[in-house]
């Protein structure tokens, strides 16, 4: 009996101590199997190069050491280096499932480009819903400094420095940094809940607190259990004079906004379920006007809704500037799934006058060679975009005017459509333009065009075939054949036609006193059009049957010059009332801008010479682009665009 209790205490005593063997050995690897079980965890969550250390468990605490994993999101690599990490926990929270604190003195977060980035879905769920807070298992998280800075795709840098804190379902967010062409640091704040309420405000350092964004969302109502549905609502509000003051000093040119005003605020409602979302609301977008560098702008705003979902975005926006002289519609529609889309917009109206609305009233001291002052300009058309872009638009010019530098252009009447496909731009069917006047120093009027444009991707100029031109000028007209403009080719010709011009108003252009004549001239010019200039070799213009008269009454220095001059005596005096029968000119025109006539005049002067057949030669030499700018000097855009629209709607009432 003695001897069976001997034999059975050794059992229990061998039996503790392989216990206590393998506790201690179990203890001794736990560490490590722990370190395991979190690696396997978080690589399975899609985290890589997860390495850690983890220390002896206590009674309440336990430590993880040289914590580094890497996270990829949104096309970029987040490598994290975490020195410590304290876990608190008490027996019975911790076989719940829960901690009750976790405490992270430091975070080092490097950023760059992911070289290998995946196909990335966005759901709203992620930042809006507030019931992850409530699926973090620890009462307490406390993160003292996170450290994040790097370049991101795009070549963004950022720097940025914050703190977390979470306790009893109350997450706080407290950061501040710089980011892509910032000059100043920015400060932020993000509050949330486990109900979903949740509160983002950015802010501009400095003396003021000057709000860039503040955006919250709020629960609305019982939240639907049953079927998974969590609905939210919304605001937003942007500051545009805040954005810009911290963008001003590395953005190029942005400085030049500072002046502008202007606020962006939105509504919305959002539903949120398992896998899929849905939103709607509204967005206004107010800019009273402001300077642009020294450029005041105009007044203006953009209104719209919208609806989204887990497939698609649809908005419905319209933009009014300058006191609603001008409207813009805009709708689009855009797949998440596919990435595909399309948007359908139309100016509803856009009129110009010179006491109203006027491009250059948009900006202070346009300094811009156009002008639109008079008439209507209607727009609509289509953008599609999947695997690539194609849109169409047809423009509609209805009585257009104003002005091209020195040029005045009024009555501009017709219709543009253009197609956009592969790469390339095209017109979908020949355009048809009439313009009343074109005043380049003497009127082109009543000029009427039709043609097609074509380009390809690798082509800057597009293809241009004219298939018809007229106009009236200097008492005739100007025909063009058709003809195709090729940029592929180093030249190209064009023959342009010259029927019935009037002696008279060519002569009238030189402004000589004393020098007028009569008759008819037709004729022809060839330009050849290079990538730099335009030339004119051996133009022909010839005057009509029977001729005509030319007269020239000298002027008293031309009289005085005559006396020593027998050439230039004998020319005024044949010049002095001279029928010509045949009037030939021949012209070049120089790169430069230099028109050299080649002049080939026969006839007789009744009162010279009883009238004996005279044969005249004469080179002359201008520069036209100095001529057409003297004529504009003495020639006011205003009381041209004022005449012509005056005469047509004179015209008008009179039908």
């Amino acid at each position: 009996m003695h001897t069976r209790q001997v034999i059975q205490k050794k059992r229990i005593i061998y039996l503790v101590a392989g216990l206590l063997v393998f506790l201690t050995a179990f203890y001794a690897v736990l560490p490590g199997l722990l370190a395991v079980i979190v690696r396997q965890q978080l690589e399975s969550a899609g985290m890589a190069g997860v390495r850690l250390e983890i220390g002896y468990p206590g009674l309440h605490t336990m430590q993880i050491r040289n914590f580094n994993l890497t996270l990829f999101a949104g096309g970029n690599q987040f490598d994290h280096q975490i020195p410590e990490i304290t876990l608190e926990y008490s027996l019975v929270e911790l076989l719940s499932g829960r901690l009750a604190a976790v405490r992270i003195p430091s975070v080092d977060i490097q950023g760059k480009p992911d070289p290998n980035p995946p196909e990335s879905s966005f759901n709203p769920a992620i930042i809006l819903s507030g019931q992850w807070l409530g699926l973090i298992p620890v009462n307490v998280l406390r993160l003292d400094k996170l450290q994040f800075k790097g370049h991101l795709s795009g070549d963004l840098h950022y720097a940025h420095t914050l703190s977390i804190n979470l306790q009893a379902g109350q997450f706080q967010l407290q950061g501040s940094g710089i980011g892509p062409a910032m000059s100043g640091k920015i400060n932020y704040s993000w509050d949330a809940d486990t109900s979903g309420k949740s509160s983002l405000l950015v802010f501009a350092e400095g003396e003021t607190k000057s709000e860039i964004l503040s955006f919250n969302i709020y629960p609305v109502g019982n939240q639907d259990q049953t079927t998974q549905l969590q609905t939210f609502s919304g605001d937003l509000a942007v500051g545009f004079q805040p954005l810009i003051r911290v963008l001003s000093q590395s953005l190029p040119g942005i400085k030049q906004a500072a002046g502008v005003r202007g606020e962006l605020q939105g509504q919305w409602r959002l539903q949120l379920g398992d896998k899929d979302w849905s939103a709607a609301g509204e967005i206004n977008l107010n800019t009273p006007g402001g300077k642009f560098g020294k450029q005041s702008l105009p007044q203006g705003n953009l209104t719209g809704k919208f609806t989204a979902d887990s497939h698609k975005v649809k908005t419905d926006f319209e933009l009014a500037v300058a006191n609603q002289a001008v409207k813009l519609h805009v709708n689009a529609e855009h797949w998440l799934d596919t990435n595909k889309g399309k948007a359908a917009f139309k100016l509803i109206q856009a009129g110009f006058s010179e006491q109203g609305f006027k491009l250059s009233r948009v900006i202070d001291d346009w300094s811009l060679p156009f002008d639109i002052t008079a008439g209507r300009l209607a727009v609509e058309g289509m953008v599609k975009w999947a695997n690539d872009l194609a849109a169409h638009t047809v423009i509609l010019f209805d009585n257009l005017g104003g002005r091209f530098k020195q040029t005045a252009i009024a009555g501009v009447n017709g219709e543009l459509a253009l197609v956009y496909r592969n790469g390339g731009l095209q017109t979908s069917k020949d355009a048809q333009i009439y313009v009343g006047m074109i005043d380049v120093g003497f009127p082109i009027e009543n000029l009427h065009t039709g043609f097609a444009l074509e380009s390809k991707d690798d082509v800057l100029i597009p293809t241009f075939r004219l298939k018809n031109f007229q106009t009236d000028i200097l008492g005739g007209k100007i025909r063009i054949e058709p003809f195709v403009f090729d940029p592929a080719r180093d030249k190209n010709r064009i023959v342009v036609k010259l029927e019935k011009l009037a002696l008279e108003k060519i002569m009238a252009l030189e402004k000589q006193k004393g020098l007028s004549g009569n008759g008819l001239l037709d004729g022809w010019i060839p330009v050849d059009i290079t990538a730099k200039s335009f030339v004119v070799e051996d133009g022909k213009l010839d005057a009509r049957k029977p001729g005509g008269v030319i007269r020239y009454s000298p002027d008293p220095g031309v009289t005085e010059m005559a006396k020593s001059n027998m050439s230039v005596d004998m020319l005024i005096k044949v010049l002095k009332d001279f029928h010509y029968q045949t009037l030939g000119m021949r012209s070049d025109y120089k790169p430069n801008g230099d028109l050299v006539l080649h002049v080939q005049l026969a006839g007789r002067n009744p009162g010279w010479q009883k009238g004996q057949p005279v044969n005249l030669n004469l080179n002359l030499q201008e520069n036209i682009p100095a001529l057409l700018r003297s004529l504009q000097l003495t020639n006011d855009i205003g009381e041209r665009m004022s005449e012509y629209y005056g005469k047509t709607s004179a015209a008008g009432r009179g039908r």
